[in-house]
Parts: C-alpha cells; sequence; structure tokens
C-alpha cells in the first residue's frame, strides 16, 4: 500500500500564519511611518492653510472688481488693527475709506483661522491702507499697488499678495 494514501508523507511543518514577533515588528514599523507622517503632514497642512488664506484674499479682491465693473457702487477693502480685513461699500465722495458713522456698508469681515496673521501691509491710501474700485475694476484711490503679506510670525514663511493699481490685478507670491 501506498504511504501517502495513510497520511504517512505529510510534511509536519506547512504551518500558515504569522509568528508574534513577526507580528511585533510590523506594528514598530507602521508606528514609526505613521509618526514621519504625521509631522510632515503638521508642517503641510500650516504651509496649506496660509495658501488657502492667500488665495481667499485674492478671491475677495476679484469679487470686487467684479463688483465695479457692474458699476452699481464702489466696492472697497481696508485692513484695520484687527488682524483682518473688511469688504465694504464706500458711498463718500471723496472716498475716504470705511466709517462705520457714515452711510457706508459693510459687505463681510474676514479674519485670518488657525493662527495665521496679516503681518504686514503696504499700499493703498490710509487710514487702514484701503483700496476702492471704480468702474471698470481699476482701482482709483490708491497711492500705490497693494502688498499684503500673510503667515504665522515674522520669522516664519510667508505669502503675499500683491494687488496692481494700474489693472486691479492680484496675485499670490
Amino acid at each position: 500500500m501506498d504511504a501517502r494514501l495513510h497520511g504517512f508523507g505529510r510534511r509536519l511543518h506547512s504551518q500558515k500564519g504569522l509568528t508574534l514577533l513577526e507580528i511585533i515588528m510590523t506594528v514598530v514599523v507602521a508606528g514609526i511611518l505613521g509618526a514621519v507622517a504625521i509631522g510632515g503632514l503638521g508642517f503641510y497642512g500650516s504651509g496649506n492653510r496660509m495658501k488657502n488664506e492667500a488665495a481667499k484674499l485674492v478671491d475677495n479682491l476679484w469679487e470686487l472688481r467684479s463688483m465695479a465693473v457692474t458699476g452699481q457702487f464702489t466696492p472697497c477693502i481696508d485692513f484695520p488693527a484687527t488682524g483682518g480685513y473688511r469688504l465694504f461699500r464706500d458711498r463718500d465722495e471723496p472716498r475716504n475709506g470705511y466709517d462705520e458713522a457714515g452711510d457706508d456698508e459693510l459687505i463681510r469681515e474676514v479674519i485670518p483661522k488657525g493662527g495665521l496673521q496679516i503681518l504686514s501691509v503696504e499700499g493703498g491710501s490710509n487710514p487702514n491702507n484701503y483700496i476702492c474700485f471704480e468702474g471698470r475694476g481699476v482701482m482709483g484711490s490708491a497711492d500705490g499697488a497693494l502688498r499684503v503679506k500673510l503667515g504665522f510670525d515674522l520669522d516664519s514663511d510667508h505669502k503675499l499678495v500683491e494687488l496692481l493699481p494700474s489693472t486691479g490685478m492680484a496675485k499670490v507670491f
């Protein structure tokens, strides 16, 4: 009789599965890779927040420019001491920035989130470096190009949003 038919020829070492040591090593390696990935995502997240806030400012500037093209009113933006910026309709002649006591209408106030700050603002007209878009979307009340620096602190990376007075076009650098 053939020995294989009675089970005498089977291998005793054909067990399937992982040993405890292999499982522990897999968990340790996965933990190390996860910790490295989380550290990288933290840096990526802050840079992404900065990029999104800069893009949001550019979008708001485009919105103001579009409002001016319709010619219904004069939309403006200014940067008060609150750390954010305001979009408003300036109804005064000549343009003089946002006046809470006057008949200027606040469209929206934007304050950056997540520790992001407006580090500096250059250009525009005083007070509060305001810019108003006149008909056809070209700025009519700027003394120079508007430059807004966004970041977490003065020593960190930042994004620069620039609005050119001759065209009313905004870009992120």
